[in-house]
């Protein structure tokens, strides 16, 4: 059974690219159809002006974006106060995607430290150089990411609602009022510590009252305020300033916790250079967002934020299986500007990234962290984007004031995570000598290899091949009989051998042989991820130690069930594919949901009369640690 199923890796592979190849097709034919329905509105797009071909281009692009995209989830919130759907937003404001074509490509992170990235590559080298990229970084996350924001109010108005004692604590309910006509307000509650002060502030979300009190009994002001999902004063600011301001919930929210600390800066116990905010999930992408456009924040812990946050876009892209530019803007319409919906499939376009919020955090205190499985994350992204805000923090000489925190286990946080935001609070602050550990699971580059190898090849000095070098024999002749390929296709082995690198030694697994010898699966060491289930026709069976295949590895066999008696006494032997997964750093082959999900895939394929295989590859999943001194 096995032999078969290491020899069939391919035929899993192809049956995974194939989906990948029909999603691209049906672009190609909204495209076309798209094009040929307006010929008549538009005429053939070579006949017009440059500046009319380009205005049928980004339309014929538009009709593809929005056949692609799913529906807004209106419940969740409205586009846009003026707009309740992206297609509202459309017709309102005219606005068309970017000309794809002019716009350089940045397949990588952007770098923060590099101006007209992709035109002249100027390298940041002066203060006044970061000055002019920080102004420039900070318009473009307003217009793709987090809209515009109103300046700080100059009418702030503040009305005590309640102070009381609880033991040595003063707990202060506070409303704030602002902005035009003081319709703008914004709900607090204040914990001040027994003392004179002044205090560090521990600011967080309405949603993190749990998380303030933690503090509280560490030495901080407790703060919480009202913008968060359970209670959000921020949410009519869109009505507000509504044409002359789109700031996203997201932002909005940011904008509140910015005059929360308004009023904290009125208060003589509040130490105005130790300011920290926090926030979990989608209050850590606010809390991201805030720190970035408000120096006064002095250190911010973006909790487990994922895409949008502390996860790059450009690594929350389809193939990566976490909450991608189409499936977070639809799912969450309010969050995000509607033209970051435009660049789906073309992240690499973005001018900016989330590393770009975290360079204009610098040198400010700023942890990344996240979980090492968290079914909307991937710690592979995050810690790109460590490694880009590095090169800033580094350049202003404050390596120090950045860390990264990749806990163990799933999405949620307990009492021991919060201690240990307050001691990198702490240790910012130089409240405590306790420096984060900032332990990286993907701790390899090419570069670092190239140095170790001391390898120095390089391609170019390398003639081109193509197919017809296939074709042909090591003698230059065209290959016509069997006996000349096999010499050419050992020839070729040794080239593929060459580039992948030498095998280390090892012995074969016999494995489990038979359907009855299954284990208790990777239950048997507390894993914390679901894969899919059998079925009422699906059969699973366990690959566990001490029948594993491999070298002690873990893998998972669906299979027809029916056919099970006649495949556990031999009469029957049926096809196998080995699935290999996509780039789901945190899960594995555990995708779950969306377009993503496996288990309709795998109930599909058995119940054509296929058995499938999966399992994690290294660096992935169930693993991701045994990855990370693999090279």
């Amino acid at each position: 059974m096995y032999n078969i199923l290491l020899k069939k890796t391919m035929l899993g592979r192809s049956i995974f690219y194939y989906k990948k190849i029909s999603i691209f097709c049906v672009c190609v034919f909204v495209f076309g159809s798209f094009t040929q329905a307006n010929q008549k509105e538009f005429g053939t797009i070579n006949n017009q002006p440059p500046s009319l071909k380009d205005t049928i281009k980004r339309k014929a692009l538009l009709a593809e974006i929005v056949k692609l995209l799913p529906p807004d989830e209106t419940k969740n919130g409205r586009v846009s106060f003026l707009d309740e759907i992206f297609g509202d937003w459309l017709n309102r404001t005219g606005e068309l995607p970017p000309d794809f074509d002019k716009m350089p490509s940045i397949p990588f992170l952007p770098d923060p430290l590099i101006i007209d990235e992709g035109g002249k590559n100027i390298p940041v080298k002066t203060k006044q150089q970061w000055q002019e990229k920080r102004e420039w970084m900070k318009k473009e996350l307003q217009y793709y990411i987090t809209g515009t924001y109103p300046p700080a109010p100059n009418n702030l108005k503040v009305k005590i609602l309640s102070e009381k004692k609880e033991g040595t604590v003063t707990l202060r309910m506070v409303e704030l009022r602002f902005g035009p006509k003081l319709e703008a307000t914004l709900k607090l509650e204040v914990m001040i510590p027994e003392g004179k002060g002044p205090f560090p502030v521990f600011l967080s979300q309405w949603y993190h009252r749990g998380w303030a009190q933690v503090a509280v009994r560490r030495g901080y002001i407790g703060c919480v305020y009202t913008g968060a999902d359970d209670d959000d004063d921020t949410e009519k600011y869109s009505e507000i300033w509504a044409g002359k301001y789109d700031f996203t919930r997201l932002m909005r929210r940011a904008f509140g916790a910015s005059r929360a600390i308004d009023y904290l800066y009125t208060l003589p116990v509040v130490n105005k250079s130790k300011i920290a905010l926090t926030g979990h999930s989608r209050n850590g992408k606010l809390s991201l967002m805030a720190a970035a456009f408000d120096e006064r924040i002095t250190a911010v812990i973006p909790s487990s934020g994922g895409s949008g946050a502390e996860v790059p876009w450009r690594y929350a892209s389809h193939e990566y299986d976490v909450e991608d530019i189409a499936l977070l803007t639809c799912a969450q319409p309010s969050w995000f500007p509607p033209r970051l919906r435009f660049f789906i499939g073309r992240e690499n376009k973005l001018p900016i990234d989330q590393n770009s919020f975290m360079a204009l955090i610098a040198p400010r205190g700023l942890m990344l962290s996240s979980a090492t499985n968290e079914e909307a994350s991937n710690p592979w992204g995050i810690e790109q984007a460590y490694l880009s805000a590095k090169k800033v923090y580094k350049f202003l000489g404050a390596e120090n004031n950045l860390a990264i925190r990749l806990r163990s286990g799933l999405h949620g946080t307990r009492a021991s995570d919060i201690e240990e935001y307050l001691d990198f609070f702490d240790y910012v602050f130089k409240r405590t000598r306790i420096k984060p550990e900032n332990k990286l699971i993907y701790n390899y580059s090419f570069d670092n290899w190239r140095i170790k190898s001391g390898e120095t090849i390089n391609p170019l000095s390398y003639s081109r091949k193509g197919i017809e070098d296939i074709e042909t024999s090591t003698t230059g002749q065209k290959i016509k009989s069997i006996k000349t390929w096999e010499e050419k296709k050992s020839n070729l082995q040794k080239q593929f051998r060459w580039a992948l690198g030498v095998d280390p030694a090892g012995v074969k697994n016999v494995g489990p042989v038979e359907l009855k010898n299954g284990g208790a699966g990777e239950e048997y060491f507390g894993t914390y991820l679901k894969r899919p289930a059998a079925t009422k026709i699906m059969g699973r069976m366990a690959v566990t130690p001490y029948k594993e295949f491999g070298d002690y590895l873990y893998g998972y066999l669906y299979y027809p069930l029916e056919k099970e008696a006649e495949i556990n006494n031999g009469r029957t032997k049926l096809p196998v594919v080995v699935y290999l997964h996509e780039y789901d750093y945190s899960k594995g082959f555990s995708s779950q949901q969306y377009d993503h999900a496996i288990q309709p895939f795998f109930e599909d394929l058995v119940s054509k009369g296929f058995i499938v295989f999966s399992y994690d590859m290294i660096g992935f999943g169930n693993r991701i640690e045994e990855g990370s001194l693999f090279y």
